[in-house]
C-alpha cells in the first residue's frame, strides 16, 4: 500500500488537493438593472481645475511648508546661538571684575599687613 501512494503522478495528486477551476468565464453583475441614467452634466470649471492640478499645489504647499519650517528653526538656532554668546560674554566680565576686586582686595590687605608691621 505504502508503494503504492509513493508510486502516484504529482500531477494526480494537486489535482485532488486544489478546487477544479471552471472553466466558463461568468462575470458578477453589482446592480440588476441596467446602466444610470446617463446624464450630460459637466462639472464645474473649479472642480474639474482642482482634479487636474490639485495633486500639484499640494506638493508646492507641502514643500513650502517644509521649507518655511526649515527656515524657521534654522533662525532660531542662530538666535539661539547668539543669546548663548552674549551670556557667555557677560559671564567672562563678570568673571574679570571679581578677579580684579580679589586682587585689589589683597593688594590692601598686604598693605595694611606691611603698615602695621612697620608701625611696630
Amino acid at each position: 500500500m505504502a508503494t503504492r501512494l509513493f508510486a502516484r503522478p504529482m500531477l494526480h495528486w494537486r489535482a485532488t488537493v486544489r478546487p477544479p477551476v471552471p472553466t466558463f468565464k461568468s462575470f458578477a453583475r453589482f446592480s440588476s438593472t441596467g446602466p444610470g441614467p446617463t446624464t450630460d452634466k459637466k462639472p464645474s470649471p473649479h472642480v474639474s481645475y482642482y482634479r487636474v492640478y490639485g495633486r500639484a499645489f499640494a506638493r508646492v504647499l507641502l514643500m513650502s511648508l517644509l521649507v518655511y519650517q526649515g527656515l524657521y528653526y534654522g533662525w532660531i538656532y542662530l538666535e539661539h546661538l547668539e543669546v548663548k554668546t552674549t551670556k557667555e560674554e557677560g559671564i567672562r566680565q563678570l568673571e574679570e571684575k571679581i578677579h580684579e576686586l580679589q586682587r585689589r582686595a589683597t593688594r590692601l590687605e598686604d598693605r595694611k599687613e606691611q603698615k602695621q608691621q612697620s608701625g611696630r
